[in-house]
């Protein structure tokens, strides 16, 4: 699609990002004390994540997983879950889904964090835990797309 006048449009998303963690970075560097500045701080991290500065993801969502604001705090410690599966730090990843099992939020469910989880059994070779938290999504959300996605899911593992 052609760029549109008036909006910004970019090469890459390397590109996009590169651009996106700057403006963030600017917002919390002169707003630093505000909860739009925490936001930002989240979106630095994202931002970082996808360039593949794990290190600079780190810091920014360990700051957003440490809000005092719930929603932002499971934001960040989901988003942060990813950045240690990324970094090989399945223990971590693993309690940051539990953590968010246990106390879910509006924007982060308890199912969103299972399936999370159990995809990362998966990924480590472990098909019967993933099997029971997908099973368990099933029962306890019955008729949702998140039942229809944990039964497609338990049953591509046989």
């Amino acid at each position: 699609m052609p760029a549109q006048p008036g909006y910004d449009s970019f090469a890459s998303s390397t590109e996009r990002a590169t651009t996106a963690r700057k403006q963030f970075q600017g917002i919390v560097d002169k707003y630093p004390h505000t909860h739009t500045a925490d936001i930002a701080r989240y979106f630095v991290g994202l931002a970082s994540s996808q360039l593949g500065d794990n290190a600079a993801a780190e810091r920014s969502l360990q700051q957003a997983a440490n809000s005092s604001n719930s929603d932002l705090a499971a934001l960040g410690k989901f988003a942060l879950a990813s950045v240690y599966r990324a970094e090989n730090k399945g223990a971590q990843a693993v309690d940051l889904y539990k953590q968010l099992i246990d106390k879910p939020t509006i924007v982060v469910s308890k199912a969103t964090a299972q399936i999370e989880l159990a995809g990362f059994y998966e990924s480590q070779q472990k098909p019967d835990e993933a099997k029971k938290l997908y099973d368990q999504v099933a029962k306890e959300n019955p008729s949702t797309e998140a039942a229809s996605l944990a039964q497609r899911r338990a049953a591509a593992l046989k």
